[in-house]
Parts: structure tokens; sequence; C-alpha cells
């Protein structure tokens, strides 16, 4: 089955609903946007730290779900995930733009949506490829383990740059 078709997921859960590719796609995409209105006015790095940590445990989710075709914890964690990608993003953007002097922020954004862009396009690439030489479920498997050590890592980094930001007086930072 090509990964442009979406009867990719229900194959996964063990189910031949079609459905669920686009409906797991609108999970995604709906609770990150929702998520996104919701928390607009956190700190750029509350966000994004709460992104990594729900990207983190939404993938986690996702990926137990896949081992054990339950189809309920897979959306859960669909919804999840989709949190922390819409607040990541969204507190990734924030954090950069706010650094940016105003003159240069159409570039800086620029960059930031060239760099997205690259960062999802060649994973899907190489997904596409593993898929067609192997098992769906493993690359799925795989590529969600990536994610969660990726999210772990900013997670850890967004913690550590929170602490140290609360230790170092204002003035030392403009340095």
């Amino acid at each position: 089955m090509p990964p442009w078709d979406l009867r990719w997921c229900g194959a996964m859960l063990g189910t031949n609903a079609p459905l669920l590719g686009g409906l797991a796609l609108f999970v995604l995409a709906a609770s990150g946007g929702i998520a996104v209105l919701l928390l607009q006015n956190l700190e750029a790095r509350n966000v994004m730290t709460l992104g990594s940590a729900s990207l983190l445990g939404g993938v986690g989710l996702v990926v137990l779900a896949l081992t054990r075709s339950e189809v309920a914890l897979f959306f859960l964690g669909t919804a999840v995930a989709g949190v922390g990608f819409g607040t990541g993003f969204q507190g990734a953007v924030r954090t950069v733009v706010s650094v940016a002097a105003p003159h240069e922020r159409a570039g800086t954004l620029s960059i930031v949506f060239i760099v997205s862009y690259i960062a999802l396009g060649v994973p899907a690439i190489i997904a596409g490829a593993t898929v067609r030489h192997g098992n769906l479920l493993a690359t799925a498997q795989v590529f969600g383990i990536a994610v969660m050590a990726l999210a772990a890592a900013a997670l850890i980094a967004s913690v550590f740059t929170s602490s140290y930001r609360a230790r170092v007086p204002t003035a030392a930072r403009r340095c």
C-alpha cells in the first residue's frame, strides 16, 4: 500500500476503515490548532516546554497503540502529540521572532519555515523508502522512537535553559 493511501492507518490498527487515516491527520491538526489558540498567552519557553513534553508523551502513546492495535489509545496519543506539535512550533517561532529586529523578522520566519519543511519532508521521504522495502509497523515504531528522542532532548534543553535563566541576572544575559 503506498504511503499516500490513508488506508495504512486502519491496516496498522487491525481494521479495514480507510477513514481512520484521514481522521488521524484531522485529530493531529485540530488538537494542535486548539492548543495554540488556548495557550497563546503563555510565555514562549513555557509553551515550548509543554510542547516537548506533550510530543514525547503523545508519540509514546501512539507507538504503544500501534504495538497493541488499540484504536482509542492511538487517537488519544495522536491528540496529545498534536498538542505537542502545535505548541512546540508556536513556542519556537515566538522565541526566534522575539530576538529578531523588526526589519529581520520576515527573513527570520522564512528561514524557520524552510527548515521546518525540510525537517518534515526529509523524514517523510526516508519513511516512504523504508516502507517500500520493509515493514510499515516497524518503520512507524522506529520513527516514533526517533521523534521521542528528539522531543526528550528538546524538553531537557528547555528545562535546562529555563533553570539557567532563573539563576543568571538579567544584565548578565544581555552580554
